[in-house]
């Protein structure tokens, strides 16, 4: 598997506390689901929606790639980012039964704290 290293960010991007968007269809569904939708949780509130400035990514995998991304200055180890790693149907049904039963308990168990929870794009920033 290729590994790649990146240098600390002095500015970590995209900033906490926003929905990213990088299309206009994300776009209008985004916009879509905060004027219509339920909020899932009470403990959280709507984001305000921040465009995705992709000149401001250090680096960006393809959707068949792999790869470790370590940092450059102390050559740890970041994130994996692994594609098409699960190859049969069983697999993919258990995760479904899992996601499945933490929906059925979500209203009886909080699964996440809001201040556990990471940006789904990812910033090394130390």
């Amino acid at each position: 598997m290729k590994v790649i290293y990146v240098e600390r960010m002095k500015t970590p991007y995209p900033t906490m506390g926003y929905y990213i968007i990088d299309s206009d269809e994300a776009d209008t569904k985004m916009q879509s689901h905060l004027e219509t939708g339920k909020l899932p949780d009470k403990c959280w509130k709507w984001q305000p929606i921040l465009w995705l400035d992709k000149s401001q990514l250090q680096l960006t995998i393809g959707p068949n790639k792999n790869a470790h991304i370590c940092d450059a200055e102390s050559g740890k180890l970041i994130m994996v980012v692994l594609h098409n790693f699960v190859g049969q149907s069983g697999v993919l049904e258990w995760f479904y039964d899992i996601i499945e039963e933490e929906v059925r308990n979500r209203k009886n168990i909080r699964v996440c704290s809001p201040s556990y929870c990471l940006n789904p794009y990812l910033t090394f920033f130390p």
